[in-house]
């Protein structure tokens, strides 16, 4: 007998300070990020993204995870989702 499960991802958001976007199975994170503060926040928002999955028994296939940053002035800070670096 197949058992099949329902996850909603309506509550994926929830501790997040960022803006999410979701398509289908595809999640944007996006946040201004201006300064090395900023990106302790963005930081902090993929680890709650990272709990969520967790809690959820869930993966974000951390190859397919890209950062794209728009502007200059690059702080290039080093992002982590879930022990896979970004």
């Amino acid at each position: 007998m197949k058992i099949y499960e329902n996850i909603y991802v309506n509550d994926l958001e929830v501790r997040v300070g960022g803006k999410i976007f979701k398509f289908a199975d595809d999640t944007k994170l996006a946040r201004i990020v201006d300064n090395v503060e900023d990106a302790k926040l963005m930081q902090k928002d993929l680890d709650h993204l990272a709990g969520w999955a967790d809690a959820n028994q869930m993966q974000f296939n951390v190859d397919k995870c890209k950062i794209m940053q728009f502007g200059m002035g690059n702080i290039e800070f080093k992002y982590d989702l879930g022990g896979g670096a970004g």
